[in-house]
């Protein structure tokens, strides 16, 4: 029984070195081989998962595995960007993560940012919700403007909203184009009454004279 256990413990060491080995062997050919802005994403992520399925015991065999920080500190970057890319363009979620992703990007060497290939996406997204933003001030506008001024507030932020392109619109949050909405159908309605309500004056001045 003893010789069985010893021979299954030589075997068991065997499989764990085996495995550690073929981790270390990537990363020293990575270290050769520098991976292209092309092939980065598969290659890093392939040894990644690699190393996730390792055990604890087999991981800590792994010598060389700080020597991937700077590829993995990249690779979380350009995966964070296409994860904001998932996210409704109208979520707070979007303007949460969006900033701590850019923040993670400007951390990045020169030689690490060159592999976030999906940055342009970030600054489209960015440019996007900063337009968006400043047609949100002026429908907020309407909140606190006196009932005389609503009417001219309101067409000012349509104006604004309409000046959007049709990608840029998706960014508006809901919560401000309900707010531009409600309020257009209210000054719609409240023309409409003072409307009949000049008709009736006009009427009934009409009549008197008569």
């Amino acid at each position: 029984e003893n010789g069985i256990g010893v021979e299954q413990f030589i075997k068991n060491a065997e499989t764990n070195i085996v495995k550690a080995e073929s981790v270390e062997n990537k990363i020293n050919d990575i270290k050769l081989n520098p991976p292209t802005a092309t092939t980065f994403n598969s290659k890093i992520t392939s040894i990644i998962n690699e190393y996730e399925k390792l055990s604890t015991l087999q991981q800590q065999l792994i010598e060389n595995y700080g020597d991937l920080e700077s590829y993995i500190n990249a690779l979380q970057v350009l995966n964070g960007i296409t994860q904001l890319t998932k996210l409704k363009a109208n979520s707070e979620e979007l303007r949460t993560e969006l900033p701590t992703i850019e923040a993670k990007y400007e951390n990045l060497n020169t030689i690490e940012k060159t592999f976030v290939t999906n940055y342009n996406k970030l600054l489209d997204m960015q440019e996007a919700i900063e337009k968006v933003q400043k047609v949100e001030v002026e429908v907020l506008k309407i909140n606190t403007a006196t009932f005389e001024e609503k009417s001219s507030i309101v067409a000012d932020a349509r104006k604004a909203y309409n000046g959007l392109s049709s990608s840029d619109r998706k960014y508006i949050l809901t919560e401000a184009l309900d707010l531009l909405t409600s309020w257009e159908k209210t000054s719609s309605t409240a023309a409409s009454v003072i409307k009949q309500i000049d008709a009736v004056k006009t009427n009934v001045f009409s009549n008197h004279d008569d």
